[in-house]
Order: C-alpha cells, then sequence, then structure tokens
C-alpha cells in the first residue's frame, strides 16, 4: 500500500512537471531505501521521478527494478 498522500505528504513534484502524484487506483510509487523515486500514473501514462539528477544512483535502481516489474509482467500492460 502506498503511504503518500494519506500517513506522509507527496513531496514537491519534480521542477518542470505537468503533473502531480495523488492516490489513484492502479498508481504505482517505487521506493528506495525509503525514498519516494519514481511516481507512475496506472499504464505508465505518466512517470515522475525524484531526485532529478539523471544521474542518481537511486534513479537507476528504481528505473531497473520498474523495468524487471514490466517485463515479468507484474504490471499489466504498460506502454513506454
Amino acid at each position: 500500500a502506498n503511504a503518500y498522500g494519506a500517513a506522509l505528504p507527496w513531496p514537491e513534484s519534480p521542477d518542470g512537471a505537468g503533473h502531480k502524484p495523488g492516490r489513484k487506483a492502479g498508481a504505482l510509487v517505487v521506493l528506495v531505501d525509503g525514498e519516494l523515486t519514481l511516481y507512475m500514473e496506472r499504464g505508465g501514462k505518466t512517470l515522475l521521478a525524484w531526485p532529478s539528477d539523471p544521474e542518481a544512483p537511486a534513479l537507476r535502481a528504481a528505473a531497473e527494478a520498474l523495468a524487471a516489474s514490466a517485463r515479468a509482467g507484474a504490471l499489466g500492460t504498460v506502454t513506454v
């Protein structure tokens, strides 16, 4: 279960993000070492990332985990 938006406040949206995260059916959060790293709307429509540095090790780890879950079929249909 996702604690963000209920027990925990959402962090500020990444710079330039046109979307905001929310507690929505089918949305997914990826945590790395307990820190919010990725938020994906149902079906992969929107992907938000914290931190904004594309070279951040946490971002790479989160992206790899998300890709592995998609390949394994754990996320249903996701279009990238």
